[in-house]
């Protein structure tokens, strides 16, 4: 849509244009991001900050992604290995959404598509060397209702016992207290990633969010 090319452009002017001004801002500066899929690359770039974490340029399905920060410790401690897609239990959703062939790897049944990845080696070298980087005790999980995720999908993620989580949807979910509505998208089916909130928005506040992580400890 070229209604949606625009508002990438407009993002990245965004977190470009003011990035001295969350940065300044930005008092907890030592956090990890675990993502469902590219926002925390975003958030990152936004302060100016190291990727602590490994889930950059790449997205988890809902199901996989639950489960895997359900248990992370456990799961950042297994080989990264990589399947080919026609392997892959995503392998129709790929095809029909994925347009070029990205590495695909997997921790034993959890699948990560590496979307912004060329090869198999990049991809295993930067998760591994981004893993070590994770403040175990400084830990934003970040969920969104995309990829065939469902109301099921987002109930669980609130159900999870996680100090520091949030997830942006395009459906009001009042019940829901880790749920945020994104107001411009919430005539669509899920929130694009560059809708997602970074620095502050009329939606949510990111930097406020980051900071109070280290004052509800």
């Amino acid at each position: 849509m070229i209604k949606d090319f625009f508002i990438q452009k407009l993002y990245k002017r965004y977190y470009d244009r003011f990035s001295w001004y969350r940065i300044r801002s930005l008092q907890n500066k030592n956090f990890s991001i675990i993502s469902n899929n590219c926002w925390g690359g975003q958030v990152y770039r936004s302060y100016g900050l190291p990727y602590t974490s490994p889930t950059v340029g790449l997205f988890i399905m809902p199901k996989d992604y639950i489960k895997f920060i359900s248990d992370l410790p456990y799961y950042l401690e297994k080989d990264l290995k990589f399947i080919h897609r026609n392997q892959s239990k995503y392998r129709i959703y790929l095809e029909e959404h994925v347009d070029h062939n990205c590495p695909i790897g997997i921790l034993e049944d959890i699948e990560i598509i590496f979307l912004h990845y060329t090869s198999e080696n990049d991809a295993y070298n930067n998760w591994n060397r981004r893993k070590k980087r994770v403040n175990f005790e400084n830990v934003l999980f970040k969920f969104n209702d995309q990829n065939l995720c469902t109301r099921e999908d987002i109930e669980a993620f609130d159900l999870l016992n996680l100090k520091h989580k949030v997830c942006f949807t395009a459906q009001s979910f009042p019940e829901l207290y880790s749920c945020i509505q994104i107001k411009q998208v919430q005539d669509r089916d899920f929130v694009p990633y560059y809708y997602e909130p970074i620095g502050r928005t009329s939606d949510f506040n990111v930097t406020e969010f980051i900071n109070n992580m280290i004052r509800n400890v």
